[in-house]
């Protein structure tokens, strides 16, 4: 009886304000009715079920546990990084870093001040021309070394290389496959740490690395010298591009045959980001929409690095634009409009412009100036269809993310135990609601004591420590 009084109250009180709605509504319902058709058939292809969760966590977690063997095929490098201790945040000194992490290059001066504190005293930051990332081996490092010099007269240098490499030691590390747009010959094969220590003598440079570690392995090292108090073993990259690692016991690592027994523990870089690459597996262990699949056939690295085009943002605002073009196609979204050529160009359309429109409310002003950009010229509705679609897959690129740290807690067997996960890049970072959804998935995974931790500059400082543990 109660809730019938207050139905009947708010019916009453609403009959007016219903009637001036009803004006309103009778000239977009048609377009409502019509967006509601387009989004269910999309939104089912990006939803993720519990099962479906689950079931890409035990994929992963099996690719895992293949790479670490001596002979076994994976799509997970699994990499053993050589770095066996993390700090434990008393360290103090001076220690220098080189970081290139994608297209940007950094050189640090650091001061290790002890209780988890560090002060940057230089940082020298710089763009890599398009023209060098596509040039030689000599180019590259030469324009590398100069940036050193700019700092590091002499010292040892931590040198963190966000890029799948294969380490022998932890001052060597042959580069795989080159990613994030960069093409340089004579790289790929290569010892990256020598090639870079050849540039900086040619250059009269006294600066040598002595520590080599990508990005992802950085932002561990970071995380667990400022966490001192914490059990940090994951580190995590969400930006340009993004990768995993974590602390794995050196009985598992089965392809190094370690016989030292005083090495307990060593990081492992996965390089998560190819996961769902595997031939045989493709569209299995990791699903593929329809516009995974135009954007990996137009990809130059085509059937690589899958799960890293679901979830990173050099690809997010592209498989946006590709499905609001497919839509276009259809004759389904802004029909009869010559649109700006641009919008059929990749990487146009930017995950910087979904984190704009992501939190736009109605009637979407900020959509309408990106649509307007391409002489768009939408309706409400169709604005308000483009927000959904970014948050599908935003969204679906969060709960991956969160699938992939939960495969990390997973293999380490600490499902129930207290863990920090060191997280670095701007889609973390930056992206409205991305960390809620990565939780909101930990917690549908059963991992209820898990924090992720926001460590800025993770990748440099990182390198630093590398360094300086190495002396």
């Amino acid at each position: 009886m109660f809730y019938r009084k207050i139905l009947f109250g708010a019916t009453i009180v609403g009959v007016a304000a219903l009637g001036v709605y009803w004006l309103y509504k009778k000239s977009i319902c048609k377009d409502d009715t019509v967006l509601d058709a387009k989004l269910q058939a999309i939104r089912p292809f990006f939803y993720l079920s519990n099962e479906l969760i689950e079931k890409t966590c035990t994929y992963m977690v099996e690719e895992m546990r293949a790479g670490l063997l001596p002979s076994s095929e994976s799509s997970l490098k699994m990499i053993p990084t050589y770095v066996t201790n993390l700090p434990n945040g008393t360290e103090e000194g001076t220690a220098y870093a080189l970081d290139i992490c994608g297209s940007n290059l950094r050189v640090l001066e650091a001061q290790l001040l002890g209780q988890g504190k560090i002060k940057i005293l230089n940082n020298y930051k710089t763009h890599i021309p398009q023209e060098v990332q596509e040039s030689n081996a000599d180019i590259l490092f030469s324009f590398i070394a100069d940036a050193v010099n700019e700092i590091i007269k002499s010292g040892r240098v931590g040198f963190t290389f966000s890029f799948p490499v294969n380490q022998t030691s932890i001052n060597s590390g042959v580069l795989i496959k080159w990613t994030k747009g960069f093409t340089a010959k004579g790289v790929e094969g290569q010892d990256v740490v020598e090639l870079l220590n050849v540039a900086l003598d040619r250059k009269s440079c006294h600066a040598q690395v002595n520590a080599l570690c990508n990005d992802t392995v950085g932002t561990l090292l970071a995380g667990s010298y400022q966490e001192v108090k914490s059990d940090c073993c994951i580190g995590l990259i969400l930006g340009t591009g993004s990768n995993a690692c974590y602390v794995e016991k050196m009985s598992n690592i089965r392809k190094l045959n370690c016989t030292d027994p005083n090495i307990k523990h060593m990081i492992i870089n996965i390089e998560s980001g190819n996961f769902g690459s595997r031939t045989e597996y493709i569209g299995i262990h990791l699903p593929l929409t329809r516009w995974d699949v135009i954007l990996n056939e137009k990809s130059w690295n085509k059937n690589y690095q899958l799960l890293e085009k679901q979830i990173s943002g050099m690809y997010l605002g592209e498989i946006v634009r590709i499905i609001l073009v497919d839509f276009v196609d259809l004759g389904l979204l802004f029909p009869g409009q010559k649109i700006d050529p641009r919008f059929r160009e990749s990487n146009e359309f930017r995950t910087a412009d979904m984190s704009d429109i992501e939190t736009d409310h109605h009637p979407y002003y900020i959509t309408k100036e990106k649509l307007d950009a391409f002489g768009i010229q939408s309706t409400v509705s169709e604005r308000k269809f483009v927000q959904e679609i970014v948050r599908c897959v935003a969204t679906r690129a969060a709960i991956l993310a969160a699938v992939q740290t939960a495969a990390c807690i997973r293999q380490m067997n600490k499902e129930n135990s207290e863990v920090v996960v060191a997280v670095d890049g701007s889609v973390f970072e930056k992206y409205p609601g991305f960390k809620a959804n990565m939780e909101k998935t930990l917690l549908r995974l059963g991992l209820k004591k898990v924090k992720l931790v926001l460590t800025s500059d993770g990748s440099g400082i990182g390198a630093a420590l590398a360094s300086f543990l190495m002396r």
